[in-house]
C-alpha cells in the first residue's frame, strides 16, 4: 500500500505532539502483499511498522541504543523504575529523538477493530524531520476486501459488521478477498451461541433449520454463510445485537417468534404459516391464482429489500392485489431493543408476526376499489410451511 492510499485511513488516536502527522507518508506496504511496482512517495516524514495482525509486533532496525522502539514485550512497572533509577531507560536517549519508550508504553489497543484473522492490521509511528516523534501509537488501520468494505459502509448496524468479524472465515480459500466475505455456518452458529448464552431461540430446532433457510444454507457440514445474504436478512429482522437487558438477539428473537407465531390452523385443520420468504411477485401470483377471496401470504419484498420491506399478498375477488409493510433498517439498527419500526395500517409495529396480528381485527384498504379486503386464510403450498410446521407424532 503507497503512502497516498494511507491518507485515506483516519488516525483512531489523534496526534499527541506537533511531530506527527498524518498527511504526509513515505510509502509503507503491506507485508503480506508487497507491491514494489509503486513509486516511492517523496517526504521529510518517516514512517515505521510497528505492529501487524500477521507477524506480530515488529523488531526495529535500530539498535536499543539509540532507539526506544522494540519489539519486544512491555516491561512491568517495577522494572521501569529501576531503569529509571540506573539511567538506562531507552526513552532517555538522546540520540533516538523519542519523546518516549514504546517498551513502557501500552502496545496499541485493537479494540473495535474488526477480528479476522484474515484481514492484515497494522500499526504505525511516524518520525518527523527532527527525527523526532510522537509517545503515542499512530494510526491503526485494518485492510479489508473491496466487497467488505462495501458491505461494512452499506450496513446501518456497526454490532452485526462487528460480530461478522468475529466468525472464523472460510478456510478453504485462503485468499482474504473471498473468505472474508463467506463463513462456515457450523462457526456462525457457534459465535452466535457464546455471544448470545441466554438466546433460546438457538435452542430451538425449529429456529434454526428456519435462520439455515432464511441465510440459504443447506444441509452440508461444509455449507457457508455469505455476508451479502446474512446483511439482507438483517435488513429485514434486525440486526445481529443484544436485545436490551435481556441477553438475547434481536436477529434471531424475531426468526424465533416468527416461526411460533405465523403458524394457524386452516379449517381441515392443517397447520399453515403464512411467510413465504422471498418468492418473487410472479411466483406468489401464480400460487394464489384460483384461490378464494381473502386467501393471502407474506413475503419479503424484493424492489423493496434495501429498506426490509415485506409485502402482504392478497385475493380480492379474481385479483391479487399487494399491499406494502414499510421497513426501517436504520431505525432499527438505532434501537436498543428489538424493534424493526415496520409500518403497516398507518402504524408502527416492532416485529412482522405483530403487524400481521393486527390483520385479524382490521381489514386492507383498497384505494382501488374502495372495498375493505379481509385476509381470512393463509395460502396452502408455501415453502415455509414445512420449515415451521413440526412433524406430527406417530402412534
Amino acid at each position: 500500500m503507497a503512502g497516498k492510499d494511507l491518507q485515506n485511513y483516519p488516525a483512531m488516536n489523534g496526534p499527541a505532539s506537533n511531530d506527527f502527522h498524518t498527511s504526509s507518508f513515505e510509502p509503507i506496504h503491506n507485508p503480506d502483499s508487497l507491491d514494489q511496482s509503486t513509486p516511492p512517495l517523496k517526504s521529510s516524514h518517516r514512517t515505521e511498522l510497528l505492529y501487524s495482525r500477521t507477524h506480530g509486533y515488529q523488531n526495529s532496525s535500530r539498535s536499543k541504543t539509540s532507539s526506544s522502539f522494540s519489539g519486544s514485550d512491555p516491561v512491568e512497572h517495577d522494572e521501569e523504575e529501576d531503569a529509571s533509577r540506573t539511567g538506562s531507560s531507552c526513552g532517555a536517549s538522546s540520540s533516538s529523538g523519542y519523546t518516549g519508550s514504546w517498551n513502557s508504553k501500552a502496545r496499541p489497543s485493537l479494540e473495535g477493530i474488526p477480528n479476522d484473522p484474515t484481514v492484515p492490521l497494522m500499526a504505525f509511528i511516524q518520525r518527523g524531520p527532527s527525527g523526532r516523534s510522537s509517545s503515542a501509537m499512530s494510526d491503526i488501520v485494518s485492510w479489508e476486501c473491496t466487497t467488505c468494505k462495501m458491505f461494512r459502509a452499506t450496513c446501518p448496524s456497526r454490532e452485526t459488521m462487528d460480530f461478522w468479524s468475529e466468525v472464523e472465515s472460510d478456510e478453504r480459500d485462503k485468499t482474504v478477498d473471498s473468505a472474508c466475505h463467506s463463513k462456515f455456518w457450523i462457526r456462525f452458529y457457534e459465535k452466535l451461541k457464546e455471544k448470545f448464552p441466554a438466546e433460546e431461540g438457538l435452542n430451538s430446532k425449529q429456529t434454526r433449520f428456519l435462520l439455515k433457510t432464511l441465510l440459504g444454507v443447506g444441509e452440508q457440514v461444509e455449507d457457508v454463510v455469505e455476508l451479502s445474504r446474512f446483511l439482507k436478512i438483517v435488513r429485514f429482522f434486525g440486526p445481529v445485537k443484544k436485545d436490551g437487558d435481556s441477553g438475547r438477539c434481536c436477529l434471531v428473537k424475531h426468526v424465533h417468534e416468527l416461526g411460533k407465531k405465523s403458524v394457524r390452523k386452516n379449517a381441515n385443520k392443517e397447520r399453515l404459516s403464512w411467510f413465504a420468504g422471498d418468492l418473487p411477485r410472479e411466483e406468489v401470483e401464480r400460487l394464489l391464482q384460483n384461490k378464494k377471496s381473502g386467501t393471502y401470504l407474506v413475503r419479503m419484498s424484493h424492489s423493496g429489500a434495501d429498506n426490509g420491506d415485506f409485502v402482504v399478498s392478497v385475493m380480492d375477488g379474481s385479483e391479487c392485489v399487494h399491499f406494502e409493510i414499510e421497513g426501517n433498517p436504520q431505525q432499527s439498527a438505532e434501537s436498543s431493543t428489538l424493534d424493526c419500526h415496520l409500518v403497516f395500517l398507518g402504524r408502527s409495529f416492532q416485529t412482522l408476526p405483530e403487524a400481521i396480528e393486527a390483520l385479524l381485527t382490521t381489514p386492507l384498504d383498497d384505494d382501488d376499489s374502495g372495498r375493505d379486503i379481509w385476509c381470512t386464510t393463509i395460502c396452502p403450498g408455501l415453502p415455509f410451511s414445512n420449515v415451521m410446521t413440526p412433524y406430527k407424532r406417530t402412534k
